[in-house]
């Protein structure tokens, strides 16, 4: 099955801007793909390798999602969502991190 990124997104209009959004719906629709039987965790990342999808290989990314074969998902995260308390954690991680590579020359 052979699955274009590009024709799954939907123009929506939001306080007077045209975004655009991937619609798993249309993907549905327009593939075959059932993605309505799918794990909703697996639907989070099928919406994250279409995203990455736009600027890479699709049909090898989005195999393990038709052929449901075992082999490993794509993840490519580009969004974290973290518990409140992680939050200071996290940024002391960010400033160290900035910190060695600030002195590695990077």
């Amino acid at each position: 099955m052979r699955i274009d990124p590009r024709k799954v997104i939907e123009p929506v209009r939001r306080d007077g801007r045209i975004l655009n959004r991937l619609s798993l719906p249309l993907l549905e629709e327009r593939t075959g793909l059932q993605v309505a039987c799918l794990p909703y965790c697996y639907r989070v990342l099928l919406e994250n390798v279409l995203w990455c999808a736009l600027e890479s290989d699709a049909e090898a990314d989005l195999a393990p999602f038709v052929e449901r074969d075992g082999r490993p998902v794509p993840f490519r995260p580009v969004r974290i969502l973290m518990q409140d308390f992680t939050g200071v954690p996290c940024i002391v991680d960010l400033a160290a991190l900035r910190e060695a590579l600030s002195s590695a020359g990077l």
